[in-house]
């Protein structure tokens, strides 16, 4: 455990030793490039559920008849994979 005070500038050094330590340590056992692909991964994960909302409200926005059958059904599923499986 590192104590700082930064206002005093104690225990700073220490402190930033400690995240090279770590950051080397991430890096020498491969974990760093684990993460970053990870971090990508969840990053396109997100890009594409927020393309993928933008694109359901958009047909739904321009199509009543499918907006129609949704609020009919009660189901989000079938609509949203009709929708999702149109080309753009």
């Amino acid at each position: 455990m590192l104590s700082t005070v930064a206002a005093k500038q104690e225990g700073v050094a220490e402190l930033w030793d400690a995240v090279l330590a770590h950051r080397h340590h991430l890096e020498s056992s491969g974990r760093a490039k684990e993460l970053a692909q990870q971090r990508l991964r969840d990053e396109t994960a997100e890009v594409a559920a927020e393309i993928a909302r933008d694109r359901v409200r958009q047909a739904l926005a321009e199509d009543p008849v499918l907006a129609a059958r949704l609020l009919d059904e009660g189901t989000p599923y079938r609509t949203a994979e009709e929708i999702l499986s149109r080309k753009p």
